[in-house]
């Protein structure tokens, strides 16, 4: 699992950095730099969808773009895409699967496109060639898929098209993420993946968070839900705003994002009022600042203000809508990396729906174990002492399916490679218990300082949820622990 960007203003760094393709691919949860972001911030799922994007390609270059689409309430018949992903899932038995007839290039549309952060895919044959790649780098032969999850279909012209979300399933029970902004498409032969349904492969997914105090005596929680917005920076993008459909049917501006200058920056940043860690939003492109490089993270604020902004994600069929523009004052249309984009206008759907605020305490948190809790409690390490701390919890029957654990000994430096998170490990989405092998780089620890175990996971409509255990026992009972010690 990537990094902790949902907890902290001062989140740098991913959980867990995937190969470039994975990351195009998988995507998984969170993203592999993450910014922090500031509290003041502002359906499941159909095949039956009014309106819904509308799938088309260039005539320039075969390349998917999206296009607002006249409203449709024709239903269409999604039954073949889970034999279509039965036939991926046979092509990732192997490498002489994948390659061969009947194989990965089979389950390819004629007009298949694949988006990597250095590569670009066009046509069956290339792309399939890149999926088994992929495969055989990561060493997934054997894996296989859980069936396809359908999000946004429409239909024009009498060609059927769908937006998917696919999970792979390994051997060992954990789960990955095939891909966001996937699209399948119904040819004369059944239907066949389409690939990246924009050039960007913008991806965006909703989180909740709840931080538990395990040792003051009473419980302490803390919640906190967001949207994470990666918007891949790309040659000449200068600007983005990403909007949505209000109460009052008008399309108001969620978040402008521009990119942060420096080398080596991968999306787009949030635009604030100004550079400080507790800056809210700018809704004015003229007006704000970039506080760090990949500040992806939205908060959405409390109470009321925060549920308008879910209810719009409702109304809008669980999407945001991105323009792209070549300028910073965002007025200028973005051509594309390439030029001659069909529109710089793309309808992305967003993984999952942030919970509103009454509904926040009842989703499936996981809760651990008396036994674990005490010993989490209890743990002390010298420095560069290693330990084995054996940790279980209930939850997974009640919808939480868990993705990874983790334990830092310092909320600031929990980053990966930083010396505050001594041990994690990947989850089967059955798991209850596990046991983390911990590494002490630091300074020694003792039972009183501050200590979190993290479960990270989603629940069954695709929200990724963390559960943040926090003990400090040196911190007076009744207060949640400190950040940043």
């Amino acid at each position: 699992m990537p990094a902790r960007c949902f907890r902290s203003p001062n989140c740098p760094a991913p959980r867990r950095a995937l190969p470039a393709l994975a990351l195009s691919l998988a995507a998984s949860l969170m993203l592999a730099a993450c910014g922090g972001g500031s509290t003041d911030e502002p359906a499941p799922a159909s095949t039956t969808l009014s309106p819904a994007p509308v799938l088309s390609v260039s005539a320039a270059a075969p390349r998917m773009t999206i296009q607002a689409a006249a409203a449709t309430t024709s239903t269409i018949d999604t039954s073949g895409i889970d034999t279509l992903f039965k036939q991926i899932s046979s092509a990732f038995a192997s490498a002489a699967a994948c390659a061969g007839p009947g194989g990965m290039a089979a389950a390819m549309a004629t007009q298949a496109h694949l988006d990597t952060p250095s590569t670009s895919f066009n046509g069956a044959a290339p792309v399939a060639a890149a999926l088994c790649a992929w495969a055989a780098d990561d060493r997934l032969w054997g894996v296989t898929l859980n069936p396809a999850t359908p999000t946004r279909c429409s239909q024009r012209e009498g060609v059927a098209s769908c937006r998917v979300n696919v999970d792979l399933l390994a051997s060992d029970g954990t789960t990955r993420r095939l891909g966001r902004q996937l699209a399948v498409t119904r040819e004369s032969s059944g239907w066949k993946l389409l690939g990246h349904v924009d050039p960007l492969n913008i991806n965006a997914f909703a989180s909740a968070q709840r931080e538990r105090r395990l040792d003051s005596g009473i419980t302490v929680d803390r919640y906190q839900r967001g949207l994470v917005l990666a918007i891949p920076a790309a040659r000449g993008l200068a600007c983005a705003r990403v909007t949505q459909t209000d109460a009052a049917g008008q399309r108001s501006t969620l978040a402008i994002f521009k990119p942060y200058d420096g080398l080596g920056v991968q999306r787009l940043s949030l635009w604030r009022t100004s550079a400080s860690a507790d800056a809210p939003r700018s809704m004015t492109a003229s007006n704000g600042d970039l506080r760090i490089v990949d500040d992806v993270y939205l908060a959405l604020p409390d109470g009321s203000a925060g549920d308008a902004i879910v209810n719009n994600l409702v109304r809008d069929s669980g999407s945001v809508r991105v323009a792209l523009f070549a300028d910073a004052g965002c007025s200028t249309p973005w051509a594309g990396a390439a030029g001659g984009a069909t529109s710089n206008e793309f309808d992305v759907t967003v993984d999952g729906l942030p919970p509103l605020t009454a509904t926040l305490a009842a989703q499936p948190w996981p809760q651990l174990t008396g036994a674990a809790a005490l010993d989490l409690r209890r743990l002390g390490l010298n420095s560069l002492a290693s330990a084995t701390l054996k940790s279980a919890w209930t939850g997974t029957a009640a919808g939480f399916r868990p993705e990874s654990a983790m334990l830092c000994v310092d909320d600031a430096h929990c980053a990966e490679g930083d010396n505050g998170r001594i041990g994690e490990r990947a989850l089967a989405r059955n798991a209850s218990v596990t046991t983390l092998t911990l590494k002490n780089r630091r300074d020694p620890v003792v039972p009183a300082d501050f200590k979190l175990m993290s479960l990270t996971g989603r629940n069954s409509a695709g929200l990724v949820m963390l559960a943040d255990f926090h003990t400090c026992a040196s911190t007076t009972a009744g207060q949640p622990c400190p950040k940043g010690l």
